[in-house]
């Protein structure tokens, strides 16, 4: 009579760790997948971001999309509120960004926010006057940005502040995932009365040493060597060799928009320093990510003011102006 082997306690170990090493490789690969999906995702908005990018130039004298009120040239706009009491080129563009929510957004009762420059994170939402669209704008959220898709998904919950965290105020719902340098909206030049806008001390953070920057005058012509360049970067989503990693990291990953209309993935550690037309050669500041033109669009170190004479440092003047791409 045959007697069957039972396994002995050497067998089950070896196929418990079989399993759970099986179980390991299953993980990594899944999350590898939805990874990589994720940023196919991000990847594919910013196409979208790049097809009507090269519609826009078309339609408006080869220029990039910005916010286009200054305080010589407003509205029109069906909210006289909005059109007095404009002194300068921020108030200017805050008055925009307050008509633009108010009729695309859904919120008509939104006031102006004095002191507030909406270019650097919301220059975006002027495409909604050129598409002809409510807000908001769906491929202007990254799949890594789950706060702002949440608020999108239920923003009167958002105004009541039903969210946590909640960033307390009403306009970072209409605020997009990607973020924009501000060499496509700010031109590098300086003159008498108009100044660059520069790279502040922390992230999303500029200054400028006046009130009326030259804003909406850069040009898609205007840019050399455009597949080096990022139009656009993905702020919400950086990968890392193995799981998520914090922006800073050298080998964080990120998707990014070429001003070609490529789509890439690339490295916070082959990035460019902080925007900072006025100090190209200065190491600092070092918060801004992908490969920003440093003193222009055209790759030479720094341009000229009108008058010839090279562009003059004026860090003490720019405390003065510091404002915040954020309210």
């Amino acid at each position: 009579m045959r007697h069957r082997r039972a396994f002995a306690l050497p067998d089950l170990l070896i196929v418990v760790v079989v399993v759970a090493l099986l179980g390991c490789v299953l993980a990594v690969s899944g999350g590898k997948r939805r990874g990589l999906g994720s940023q196919s995702e991000s990847l594919g908005n910013l196409k979208q971001f790049a097809a009507i990018t090269t519609s826009y130039a078309a339609d408006y004298q080869d220029r990039f999309w910005a916010f286009s009120w200054t305080r010589q040239n407003l509205g029109p706009s069906q909210y006289p509120d909005l059109l007095s009491g404009i002194t300068d080129g921020v108030s200017a563009q805050s008055a925009q960004f307050t008509d633009l929510v108010r009729r695309r957004g859904g919120q008509p009762s939104l006031a102006r926010i004095p002191n507030f420059y909406p270019a650097v994170r919301y220059s975006h939402l002027a495409l909604a006057d050129y598409l002809n669209t409510n807000l908001f704008l769906p491929f202007a959220v990254s799949p890594g940005d789950q706060n702002l898709r949440r608020w999108h998904e239920n923003p009167a919950a958002y105004v009541a502040g039903q969210f946590s965290p909640s960033p307390g105020n009403t306009t970072a719902m209409f605020g997009t995932s990607y973020e924009l340098s501000p060499a496509f909206f700010s031109d590098a030049r300086v003159t008498a009365t108009t100044g660059a806008i520069v790279q502040g001390a922390g992230h999303s953070v500029y200054a400028m040493a006046w009130m009326d920057p030259i804003t909406g005058v850069r040009r898609v012509s205007e840019v050399l060597y455009p597949a080096s360049k990022v139009h656009l970067n993905d702020n919400a989503q950086n990968q890392g060799n193995r799981a998520p990693a914090y922006w800073m990291f050298p080998d964080s990953r990120a998707p990014v928009l070429m001003v070609d209309g490529s789509g890439a993935v690339r490295t916070t550690g082959s990035a460019n320093p902080g925007w900072n037309p006025e100090a190209p050669t200065s190491p600092s500041p070092r918060l801004s990510i992908m490969h920003r033109p440093r003193g222009s669009l055209r790759g030479e170190r720094f341009l000229r003011a009108g008058c010839g004479a090279p562009i003059a440092s004026r860090a003490a003047a720019l405390g003065a102006g510091t404002l915040t791409g954020r309210k």
